[in-house]
């Protein structure tokens, strides 16, 4: 069942609405390095499922390689929250990390979906693949893991972290070159 969802970027200032099943519609995963190094989960929707409710301008766009595909990000904390695919022109392809369930703004629960692998770093074989038919239909579903279950639940993380900075908030590294100096200029001292 479609729901209403509100979208926007870190900072707020770009703004949407997007009808969408999160649950049965197919959300996407893309190993292209675009995708990969911005963490984009894919949800592509028809153009009258989603409604821009911030101006345009605060908007940037950014295209690559074949120029076909209209990445549009925030021009003040940089956010892609959505784009115009190469793949699909005419549907609006959301991030699902930036949703939030339009009634009670609670954050999507991203570990709760269930994705589809998108070859993106071989696309144009990908694409060829898709349009034949069925490629989505044998894949394999997918879950991402949630950080909490990859970290033992007595784990103090606050404590675990302060270990990795010395007392005067220096990095570690830092504090272990001050005590070879230190220790270093203990040693020459005393071989004076």
């Amino acid at each position: 069942m479609r729901k209403q969802y509100f979208g926007q970027c870190h900072c707020g200032k770009v703004t949407y609405t997007v009808k969408a099943d999160l649950e049965t519609e197919r959300n996407g995963i893309c190993n292209c390095s675009n995708c990969t190094m911005k963490g984009f989960l894919h949800h592509h929707v028809e153009k009258a499922r989603f409604t821009l409710l911030t101006g345009f301008d605060d908007l940037k766009l950014y295209k690559f390689g074949t120029l076909s595909a209209e990445h549009y990000f925030c021009k003040s904390c940089g956010v892609e929250s959505f784009y115009r695919s190469r793949s699909d022109p005419d549907m609006w392809d959301i991030n699902v990390r930036c949703l939030k369930h339009a009634d009670t703004r609670e954050r999507v629960d991203i570990y709760a979906l269930t994705y589809q692998l998108g070859d993106g770093e071989h696309w144009e074989d990908f694409q060829k693949a898709r349009h034949q038919g069925g490629i989505f239909d044998r894949a394999k579903p997918w879950h991402l893991i949630a950080p909490a279950e990859c970290v033992p639940s007595n784990l103090d993380v606050a404590a675990e972290f302060k270990k990795t900075w010395a007392p005067d908030g220096d990095s570690p590294a830092a504090a272990r070159r001050g005590r070879r100096t230190t220790a270093g200029s203990a040693k020459k001292r005393a071989a004076r």
